[in-house]
């Protein structure tokens, strides 16, 4: 049985549709997929995927979003599974009235990040069945494992609820923005 995606995250998709060919294109996210692709170029992209998580994590702390919003838990395992310390609040971080937004829009964040998933699944695959040695931090891009389309369809349910104002959607869109922006360039505040 095939689940039509809510409202909402067709309008984040078409909303966001230019930044998500931004990072299909580049040429260290696609290298990846290749036959050739090394371990050094598997890492190399990887320094970039902990440089997005990282910003992302001291963002949500800038924001000094509450601890329980979903986009925290998400951060949180993608730092573990990159090695990283996995709390998003670890450092000392002054707030900036300007960077505080509201919980929708990191709605949008989480969107990227949890959509991320579905692409890092295939990465994941082509990886383990071209690299040797394969290197354990590929399970960053495994995410969920088995479970990453019901998870997904989690988010879609979380996100369908979450977001049912026109000025959630307008926030989460603007949120979801940035979560690409930030993957494309690691230092885009």
């Amino acid at each position: 049985m095939i689940t039509l995606p809510p409202p909402i995250l067709q309008s984040l998709k078409e909303h966001t549709l230019d930044l998500h060919e931004q990072v299909d294109s580049k040429r260290m996210f696609s290298r990846l997929l290749s036959p050739d692709v090394t371990i050094e170029q598997f890492e190399e992209t990887l320094l970039l995927f902990k440089a997005w998580i990282i910003h992302l994590s001291q963002s949500v702390q800038t924001a000094q979003l509450d601890s329980t919003h979903p986009i925290v838990d998400c951060l949180m395992q993608r730092r573990q599974w990159l090695g990283l310390a996995s709390s998003c609040y670890s450092e000392r971080t002054s707030i900036d009235a300007d960077r505080v937004h509201s919980p929708c829009f990191w709605d949008g964040v989480y969107y990227v990040v949890e959509g991320s998933a579905m692409g890092g699944m295939r990465i994941a695959k082509h990886l383990r069945q071209t690299l040797d040695p394969v290197p354990p931090t590929v399970r960053y891009f495994e995410t969920h494992g088995k479970g990453t389309m019901a998870h997904w369809q989690t988010v879609m349910e979380y996100l369908d609820q979450a977001l049912i104002t026109p000025e959630a959607q307008t926030d989460a869109r603007a949120g979801a923005r940035y979560g690409f922006e930030c993957l494309i360039n690691p230092t885009c505040d």
